[in-house]
């Protein structure tokens, strides 16, 4: 078994138990919540109803969460008639940007020993008997216009993807030059020095995690003006 990517079963007594870090599931539903709401404030926001159907919590649930993000103001309200009902549209603030950015840095490397569990990441929702909802959704497509338009929204995606594993890539390679290197200074020790050890693998983790960071920052800019 590889634990994060890393060596064999060996390896495990160095690594602390998955997922990493503190596990606290609350912080995956404010995630959810507001990645729905971050990409619906671009246009007219997201309905508390629009986040019962997405995620099954129960509505009561749903609006109680609203309203503690609009008192921590991670979110902004604003009313609007739709069909003679008056509906609640709510959109993530710059505050709330920042916490949502805080989120996917931490749960993306607390999660990420999934990339072991499910290495392949399937582009397509599959399989489509378990997703009934994206069935309904291609049904309700009509029109040439409207087609290419779907297409159009999957092949913007599928290239942010490949983006974003080429420059994931680019970090696992400067980080495994950085690893190599260190093998290499230990081996010139001619006595091995515990405090020098430490010192060497120190260096190297805020190195890649210097790189990482700049990685993240740019994949940023990438998606602002795409």
């Amino acid at each position: 078994m590889y634990v994060f990517g890393f060596g064999g079963a060996w390896f495990k007594q160095f690594m602390p138990n998955q997922p990493y870090g503190d596990f606290k599931p609350g912080e995956i539903r404010n995630l959810i919540f507001l990645w729905a709401i971050e990409q619906e404030s671009k246009e007219d926001g997201l309905t508390g109803y629009s986040l019962h159907r997405l995620t099954g919590i129960p509505l009561t649930n749903i609006y109680r969460i609203l309203e503690g993000f609009l008192e921590n103001g991670l979110l902004e309200a604003e009313e609007k008639i739709e069909e003679g009902r008056a509906q609640k549209l709510y959109k993530i603030t710059s505050k709330g940007e920042n916490y949502f950015n805080k989120l996917k840095d931490e749960w993306a490397s607390k999660v990420s020993f999934l990339q072991r569990i499910v290495p392949f990441c399937a582009p397509f929702p599959f399989p489509r008997r378990h997703h009934p909802k994206f069935r309904e959704h291609i049904q309700r497509i009509e029109g040439k216009e409207s087609a290419l338009q779907f297409l159009k929204a999957y092949q913007e995606s599928f290239t942010d993807k490949i983006y974003s594993m080429e420059i994931t890539i680019q970090v696992l390679k400067d980080a495994n030059k950085k690893i190599n290197e260190a093998v290499e200074t230990v081996k010139e020790q001619p006595d091995f020095s515990s405090k020098t050890f430490v010192d060497i693998v120190s260096s190297i983790y805020e190195d890649i995690e210097s790189n990482v960071r700049s990685t993240i920052d740019r994949y940023r800019d990438h998606l602002s003006v795409s």
